[in-house]
């Protein structure tokens, strides 16, 4: 009898047991996104901008000191002009024109305070001389010069701030879509 009894209890247990579990009910949880993990379109456009000018940077110090050469293509001696176009092909993935001429009948004029890293910036040297850079960063800017060679300079020094001319975006001067930066091997599509 108390063996019966025994099995009783725990017939009567695990009924219970059943019993209370079913009565926990099921739950959903559904995941919804919070607003505040969307991306900031102005935040994106500041690292885009970043991006570009720490690529640039990278750029510039493989050049740093390179000795200005009328007509030269190489780290042995360029000019401005193909400091510019030597910048687009290898680091943009872009062509540009050999003279400054060409250059500055390419792309889209840009205001001077809305200079993104990238841009070209074009300078009137003389009557009939002309100079181009590339846009950096907080007003400066990185080019062949003919005293100094390959350098960043300002454009808010005196030299440089009489004789601005003009800027222009090249091709939002974006880096290749869906390519590598060719001199840092970096994935992107700015």
């Amino acid at each position: 009898m108390l063996t019966t009894i025994r099995w009783s209890v725990v017939l009567l247990l695990t009924v219970l047991l059943f019993h209370l579990s079913g009565c926990s009910g099921k739950k959903t949880v559904t995941y919804v996104p919070a607003e505040r993990n969307k991306p900031n379109p102005e935040q994106l456009r500041q690292q885009e901008m970043a991006v570009r000018a720490e690529a640039l940077k990278n750029y510039f110090s493989d050049w740093m000191g390179t000795r200005y050469t009328h007509g030269g293509l190489s780290r042995k001696g360029v000019d401005c002009s193909g400091f510019a176009l030597l910048t687009y092909q290898e680091l943009f993935g872009r062509e540009l024109p050999r003279t400054v001429q060409e250059q500055v009948q390419r792309g889209t004029a840009v205001e001077k305070e809305f200079l993104q890293p990238g841009d070209l910036v074009f300078f009137k040297i003389g009557v009939l001389q002309k100079h181009v850079g590339i846009y950096l960063e907080n007003d400066s800017f990185v080019h062949a010069s003919r005293s100094s060679g390959v350098m960043i300079s300002r454009l808010g020094d005196t030299y440089w701030k009489k004789r601005y001319w003009q800027a222009k975006r090249i091709q939002s001067t974006g880096f290749p879509e869906g390519d590598f930066f060719r001199s840092e091997g970096i994935q992107g599509s700015l």
